[in-house]
């Protein structure tokens, strides 16, 4: 997991800012729907 953010942390500065803010949006999206358990993501 730490190597995951490690490289999301690098991209997010590498992107545009408009590009950069809607993956953290998207993100936050997923994270709240994962704590509600309204996304299925077991395999």
């Amino acid at each position: 997991m730490d190597a995951l953010i490690q490289q999301l942390n690098t991209k997010l500065h590498q992107w545009q800012p408009d590009i950069a803010e809607q993956v953290r949006q998207y993100i936050v999206e997923i994270i709240e729907l994962v704590d509600q358990d309204a996304l299925d993501i077991s395999s």
